[in-house]
């Protein structure tokens, strides 16, 4: 039996279970552009950097088959 079939045999599994919290008529406030920053400022305050960019740790890598 794979994984799969065994999460399947589980009794009262249901694939249609809440995926998210959040309820889809949620009213979401109007997306209005704002005084952009500064580029220079937004590096000073940022922990790492790497170049002009903000360094950020990985979060999903290549694998084996990458």
């Amino acid at each position: 039996m794979d994984d799969v079939e065994k999460i399947n045999a589980v009794e009262g599994y249901d694939d249609n279970i809440l995926i998210a919290c959040w309820d889809n008529n949620a009213e979401l406030r109007k997306d209005v552009p704002g005084e952009m920053l500064d580029p220079k400022e937004v590096l000073e305050n940022a922990p790492r950097k790497s170049g002009n960019y903000i360094a950020v740790p990985v979060v999903i890598s290549g694998g084996e088959g990458a």
